[in-house]
């Protein structure tokens, strides 16, 4: 196992066997990022759609109030433009408004936090060699989710998927 892997602690307090998802009602429900940490600079925001002919306003604001970002769209994503640079260890706020002839406006905010530079170093120094042990790469998930980075830590469950033990599998 990878040296900065052998740090990785598992908290068992946060393990359960079976769960409910509490939402706030109705859309457009945020989907990506909300509450947690990001580490990717190509930053992809993401909402389920409001109905068949919805237009969404999408609004960006950072920890001071200040809006850096306010479009008009008729997407359900939108990828953060380049000339945006959010800062590390900052938190950021965002807010779809979703408008449609069918229903009246609903409006939804969400936050999330750029991963702070310590924390993006110690990630690096773990991130496994695409070609690593199946355990090193559960590792570096289980690192990413206590990190906060729900979404990247998925994406690498994602790609074990395949190689997971049967066991493991989904009833079918």
């Amino acid at each position: 196992v990878a040296a900065p892997l052998r740090e990785v602690r598992l908290r068992t307090d946060r393990v359960a066997q079976g769960g409910i998802v509490m939402r706030g009602g109705g859309r457009p429900a945020l989907l990506t990022p909300v509450n947690e940490t990001v580490l990717d600079r190509d930053l992809r925001f993401a909402w389920d759609a409001y109905g068949n002919d919805a237009s969404y306003q999408f609004e960006l604001v950072d920890q001071a109030g200040q809006k850096l970002l306010l479009v008009e769209t008729t997407d359900t994503e939108l990828r953060l433009p380049s000339a945006i640079q959010l800062q590390p260890g900052q938190t950021y706020y965002w807010a779809v408004r979703g408008r449609g002839t069918a229903a009246a406006p609903a409006y939804r905010v969400a936050e999330f936090r750029v991963v702070d530079a310590d924390t993006r170093r110690r990630i690096e120094a773990a991130r496994p060699a695409p070609d690593a042990p199946f355990s090193e790469r559960v590792l570096f998930a289980a690192l990413l989710e206590d990190a906060g980075a729900r979404t990247a830590a998925g994406a690498v469950r994602r790609t074990l998927a395949p190689e997971r033990p049967v066991a493991w599998a989904p009833p079918r």
